[in-house]
C-alpha cells in the first residue's frame, strides 16, 4: 500500500488509501484514529501562482519582460481558506521566502527567482505547485525601411517595388515573425524582412510592419506614406 493523494483541509487531513494488484479499491478507514468524518467543503484543492501584471490561470509557465520588476502571488482553491495557509518559496530546494507573494527587483538577479510554492496547513500537511518563470524581451523595428515615408515611386501597374525592413530581438534564440499591410492588405511574411510587390495604382499609398516573438510580444513600425507615379 502507497499513499496515492495528499488533500489537506483547515482542521482535517484525509488520506486515500488504495490497494494496488486488485481492481477494486478499499478504504481503510477503520484504521484511522478520526473522531469525526472531515467535512469535504472545507478541502484545499489547489494552489498556484500567478504574476501582478497578469490574470490568475492555472498555467506553470509565467511570462515577465526581463527588465521591469514584478511580484509572484499566491492563490488557492477555495479562497476563504487561503489565510489558513503558510506559503514558502523555493528556487529547488533554497527557501528564498516566506508569505504569499514575493517581490522580484531585478528579473536578472536569477539566483532569487523561485520555481516552487509550498503551501502548509495548520497541521503541517502540505500542497507543492512547481513553474518556471519565462523572462522575455519585445522585439524591436528599426525606424528606417523602404520605401521612406513620403518617397516617390516611380513605375506602373505591373512595376514590382521593394519593400524591406529590420527587426531586432535581445532574445538571440526567439523566433521572429513580420507582418506587412500594404493599403488594406495584410501579408505575412515569416522571418523574411524584404519583399517586392506590384499592383500599384498612381497615387497616395501607404504601408506598416509589425513583429511578433514565439511568446506574442511585439512592436509595430508606424505608418509611412509613399506615392506611385508613372514614368514619364
Amino acid at each position: 500500500m502507497k499513499y496515492k493523494d495528499l488533500r489537506f483541509f483547515d482542521k482535517y487531513f484525509f488520506l486515500k488509501f488504495f490497494l494496488l494488484g486488485t481492481y477494486s479499491f478499499l478504504f481503510l478507514t477503520a484504521c484511522l484514529d478520526i473522531p469525526n468524518t472531515p467535512n469535504t467543503d472545507k478541502k484545499v484543492t489547489q494552489i498556484g501562482v500567478y504574476w501582478s501584471g497578469a490574470d490568475k490561470n492555472e498555467s506553470s509557465s509565467i511570462l515577465v519582460n526581463s527588465k521591469d520588476p514584478f511580484s509572484l502571488i499566491a492563490y488557492s482553491k477555495p479562497s476563504q481558506y487561503h489565510k489558513h495557509l503558510k506559503f514558502y518559496w523555493y528556487q529547488d530546494q533554497k527557501l528564498i521566502k516566506e508569505g504569499d507573494s514575493i517581490y522580484i527587483q531585478s528579473p536578472q538577479a536569477v539566483s532569487k527567482i523561485p520555481n516552487r510554492l509550498v503551501a502548509k496547513d495548520p497541521e503541517n500537511h502540505s500542497l507543492e505547485f512547481k513553474f518556471k518563470v519565462l523572462l522575455n524581451d519585445a522585439p524591436q523595428m528599426q525606424k528606417e525601411s523602404i520605401p521612406q515615408n513620403q518617397d516617390t515611386l516611380f513605375g506602373d501597374f505591373y512595376t514590382a517595388f521593394l519593400f524591406s525592413w529590420k527587426s531586432y530581438d535581445p532574445n538571440p534564440n526567439d523566433r521572429l515573425q513580420h507582418y506587412i499591410q500594404i493599403d488594406d492588405t495584410v501579408y505575412e511574411t515569416g522571418t523574411l524582412t524584404s519583399i517586392q510587390q506590384s499592383g500599384f495604382a498612381p497615387g497616395k499609398h501607404s504601408y506598416s510592419i509589425w513583429v511578433v516573438d514565439s511568446y506574442g510580444a511585439s512592436d509595430t513600425l508606424k505608418n509611412k506614406v509613399f506615392y506611385v507615379m508613372e514614368a514619364l
